[in-house]
């Protein structure tokens, strides 16, 4: 990997090549900036400001030149005044563009010139004068992007395509800046950057609307039509476009992101909404990342240059670290699909949603990662890395390692599955997980080749089903199901593996194998058929509705009734998974002939009523998912499965894809996925309470909203929260500030957003004033409490550490850090005690 630009470490100048391990120079170095970077024929080029190598005796480069492994050479016959801003290759040729006009041959050519190897030429009559800034393949197509406004009487707005013949105008492109956003400061419009990502062509710089469409500072064009990406970006400047994670990575200067205030230098587009990494993924030694200038991806990382200020007064700008590292570990994965996977299961554990399965495009003969968090649109692996085992099941295609089913029981999340050690604790096919540690739970007795299916908890008991022999037990060997007493494992008779399904339906324990269903009596296994041999086989799942057992096969639904079973649906390809939500019961799987081909059903009564068409489909896909888990997590049904692959408008459920994840609501009223939280500001500063929504398709397309206060509706202007209160900004928006907040503006804060489908209301935040700063936990005195509040904030020190509490409300002085000044000024306060303000 290489990075260039105003470098000056480790004998490198301009330039410098990254081995994985250590920064190595390439060359001599350049005495000026390098600004552009590719690879043509198998060499590098590097182009910018440069004049010469580092070293008076070098030759000189005139603005461009290509590494021949042992020497920096200039190209032949290279313009004059070209001063690079962004290189790309195209049909054989290396496309040059330059912030200063380009003469070739005693004519000026504007702004872009293609060199061959051999010889130079231009594009004909190029934007002049020049200010190109980028440049970027789109659709085999050559786009350009910059300062300019117009080519003779044609007018580009700042962007251009190339025809073959001519440069043409894109889609009426970036109009003059004609307000105060992006920045009151700038009064011009300006594409710095574009890249191709997802089928667009996204381009970004100084501007508030794109081809007519109000976009702030980013927009994407589709080869017909520019589109919004949500609420853009208020910057002062965008420098940098990257992919990283399936994602849209953009670097620069934010002041915010989507809408929502936050100071950073980098922020993705995951396809659907903005995400910021936290703080401590942009910190580097030598400072925290201020302004970002470009992206690299290598070797699983994210690599960006920019600029770093320093952490303390000791530190020198010059030789702080300008390249930093982000690992995918510390990014978001994307929502859907996840690719070659398996989604077995979705539970809810203190108050987070767990996706299980296994999440590897390789799950045969390797560690696999089996476990996700899922919170509105992102995924995010949290670990699970499984070591696999030799099943019975599947002796003759080797290892495997998987987590299949999962119970909450004595505060842990209990999984069962196919492992013999799960990141890096030895646990055979069944572990404990608190949150952030695993823990084996059965110690000894289950042979290495266990298998597990399905686990129940009962009466203080786990219970485990699968496919295993020879069990050590108290009452002796054991096959397929054993209990667990949290000491003892215990026989629970025999029943024929694998056990699919273990679960505890209105008091009683169910058992659904490959060949019928059974009920536990207490003290032993009996089939559940209609008449001597007529049962249900490969029951995957048990549930009751309205007073009657219910039970999905991989072929059909089935209803328990006067000793027999009746069939519920239509037949059914693949696993069914039950779920409650809003006090129905649903199903999920693939359904090949019930109704409308539909893969989810809720049960009205005795009935069962497709709902597919309300689900949203990220991906805009026509194929039919086959689902596999369900699970209600704050007010939604989501739902987990397999994406097959489309062939003639059929899926092939055979062979996933990966996982589809979704989300399903019973109605259509506004979501909310932020609620505001509690907050504290001091008298006379902003206080800001904040909502969102969810993104999705259920999210209607116009939505007003009203803030109020103790469940009084606030309005905008001077005392609009409070009488004598501060100044309201926002009452109607998502985003409610108080500028100059006093005491009377303390209270509970909610707000209800109102769509043409109806309303919802949010939850409440509370808002507390403090009379001066040292009172942190507003209380109206400065004690030991508070005292106590600055010390952990002290231990901490760095605001933007994930680990600073209470949002860093002890950096009195707005540092950004929690130090000796700040306690300078702790101290009187303490003295005095009466946090009155005066």
């Amino acid at each position: 990997m290489t990075a260039a630009g105003w470098t000056q470490f480790l004998g490198t100048d301009g330039i410098a090549g990254w081995d994985g391990e250590s920064w190595r120079p390439i060359g001599l170095g350049m005495t000026k900036a390098v600004t552009a970077l590719a690879v043509y024929r198998g060499e590098l080029y590097a182009a910018g400001a440069l004049a010469s190598e580092a070293y008076s005796f070098a030759p000189a480069l005139s603005g461009i030149a290509r590494w021949d492994g042992a020497r920096w050479r200039p190209l032949p016959g290279t313009p004059s005044g070209l001063i690079a801003s962004s290189l790309v290759v195209q049909d054989d040729a290396l496309i040059v563009a330059s912030t200063k006009d380009i003469v070739l041959g005693g004519a000026n050519v504007g702004g872009v010139v293609r060199f061959d190897g051999a010889a130079w030429r231009g594009f004909g009559n190029s934007p002049s004068p020049s200010g190109v800034r980028c440049i970027a393949v789109y659709n085999n197509e050559l786009y350009v992007g910059g300062d300019f406004t117009a080519i003779g009487s044609t007018t580009l707005n700042h962007l251009a395509r190339w025809d073959g013949a001519v440069w043409q105008p894109v889609g009426g492109a970036i109009p003059g800046v004609t307000g105060t956003v992006p920045d009151p400061n700038y009064v011009e419009a300006s594409i710095l950057t574009m890249r191709a990502f997802d089928n667009s062509l996204v381009v970004a710089g100084m501007f508030n609307s794109a081809g007519g469409v109000p976009a702030t500072c980013i927009a994407a064009w589709d080869g017909s039509a520019f589109h919004s990406l949500g609420s853009g970006l208020t910057s002062d400047h965008v420098e940098a476009l990257g992919e990283f994670g399936g994602k849209l990575a953009v670097g620069g200067t934010f002041k915010a992101v989507g809408g929502i205030g936050v100071q950073t230098a980098l922020a993705f587009w995951n396809g659907l909404s903005w995400e910021v990494p936290p703080p401590s993924f942009i910190q580097a030694k030598g400072g925290t990342l201020k302004d970002l200038f470009a992206f690299e991806e290598f070797e699983g990382s994210l690599y960006f240059g920019g600029y770093f200020s320093p952490n303390s007064a000791l530190d020198d700008y010059r030789y702080s670290t300008h390249v930093a590292r982000l690992s995918n570990a510390g990014i978001p994965q994307p929502l859907t699909p996840l690719p070659g996977s398996w989604a077995d299961g979705l539970i809810t554990f203190n108050e987070k949603l767990y996706l299980y399965g296994v999440f590897s495009q390789n799950s045969i003969n390797a560690q696999s990662p089996s476990l996700a968090t899922v919170d509105g649109t992102r995924v995010d692996l949290v670990g699970g890395n499984m070591t696999p085992i030799i099943s019975p099941e599947t002796p003759e295609s080797g290892q495997i390692a998987r987590l299949r089913d999962a119970v909450v029981a004595d505060n842990k999340l209990i999984f069962v599955g196919a492992f013999s050690s799960i990141d890096g604790v030895t646990a055979r096919s069944i572990a404990a997980f608190d949150g952030q540690n695993w823990t084996p739970v059965v110690p000894a007795g289950l042979p290495d080749s266990t298998s597990l299916h399905s686990i129940a908890s009962m009466e203080g008991s786990l219970i485990m089903g699968g496919v295993f022999a020879n069990a050590v037990t108290a009452e002796g060997p054991a096959s397929n199901v054993v209990r667990w007493d949290g000491t003892v494992l215990h026989s629970m008779g025999q029943l024929p593996g694998p056990v699919f399904c273990l679960r505890v339906v209105d008091g009683i324990l169910y058992a659904g194998t490959p060949s019928d269903a059974f009920r536990w009596t207490g003290f032993q296994w009996e089939p559940m058929r209609s008449g001597a041999n007529v049962g249900i086989s490969n029951v995957r799942d048990f549930a009751s509705d309205n007073g009657a057992l219910l039970a999905a096969t991989d072929s059909r639904i089935y209803s328990w009734a006067s000793g027999a079973w009746v069939s519920q649906s239509g037949s059914v390809s693949g696993n069914i998974a039950f779920a409650r939500y809003q006090n129905h019961l649903y199903a999920v799987g693939s359904f090949a002939s019930v109704l409308n081909a539909v893969n989810i059903y809720r049960r009205n009564g005795t009935t069962w009523q497709a709902i597919g068409a309300s689900i949203d489909n990220p991906r805009n896909q026509t194929p039919v998912f086959t689902y596999s888990a369900a699970a209600e997590y704050r007010g939604k049904l989501y739902i987990a499965g397999y994406l097959g692959s489309p062939s003639g408008g059929v899926v092939n459920v055979a062979s996933p894809s990966g996982i589809i994840l979704t989300r399903y609501t019973e109605d259509s009223r506004p979501f909310f996925e932020g609620q505001p939280a509690d907050s504290r500001a001091t008298r006379g500063t902003e206080a800001r309470m904040q909502a969102s929504l969810e993104a999705g398709a259920e999210r209607p397309s116009a939505v007003t909203f009203q803030w109020r206060r103790d469940g009084v509706p606030i309005s905008e202007g001077v005392g609009g929260a409070s009488a004598g209160g501060g100044t309201v900004q926002g009452a109607t928006s998502a985003t409610l500030h108080i500028f100059g907040v006093q005491p009377s503006d303390a209270g509970a804060y909610d707000v209800v957003a109102t769509s043409a489908c109806g309303t919802q209301l949010s939850d409440s935040g509370m808002l507390k004033v403090r009379m001066i700063a040292a009172d942190i936990n507003a209380d109206g005195l400065v004690d030991d409490a508070d005292f106590a509040l600055f010390v952990v904030q002290y231990d901490t020190m760095i605001c933007n550490d994930p680990a600073m509490p209470d949002g860093c409300s002890a950096d009195f002085n707005g540092d950004g850090f929690v130090d000796d000044q700040d306690f300078v000024l702790f101290v009187p306060a303490y003295n005095v005690l009466l946090a009155t303000g005066d």
